[in-house]
């Protein structure tokens, strides 16, 4: 098991084993509306914007690094999409479908689900440079007032 803390303000991974002790549950927000996507949203060495589209699509951008010894390689997705069954995802722009052919295809694909006051992504390793992933746990973040 790897991940990365959403209190980290750089980019560290855990990897190793936790004991199911150390876990809490966390129920999936049931069926988020729309403006539960909506927002900046953060982690160490990402960044996912979601916001309104058109009907009832979302407009997702987003940035993710990996800090390689000598350089930085990153990754950048763009896509519109309509939340589905709890569920945000999507395969390329999103204009293609998710599934296997769109991964067999080489595509991005992403999968976001809300829990609690967390955004969870999950890629397929194909959405930017050697080591990027959008994988993690985001926070949403705050508005300077």
């Amino acid at each position: 098991m790897s991940y990365q803390s959403v209190a980290n303000r750089k980019q560290h991974w855990t990897v190793g084993w936790v004991r199911s002790t150390s876990l809490t549950p966390v129920l999936p927000t049931p069926a988020p509306s729309r403006a539960d996507w909506i927002g900046a949203w953060i982690r160490a060495g990402g960044k996912i914007t979601i916001k309104k589209g058109p009907r009832d699509r979302l407009r997702i951008g987003g940035e993710a690094i990996y800090p390689a010894d000598e350089s930085v390689d990153n990754g950048v997705i763009h896509a519109t999409a309509a939340p589905a069954n709890g569920n945000l995802q999507f395969a390329g722009d999103g204009s293609a479908p998710f599934n296997q052919a769109s991964a067999d295809a080489g595509d991005c694909l992403v999968r976001m689900q809300r829990l609690a006051d967390l955004l969870v992504a999950q890629d397929n390793e194909r959405c930017g440079g050697a080591m990027v992933t959008f994988t993690g746990f985001y926070r949403r973040k705050q508005r300077r007032r």
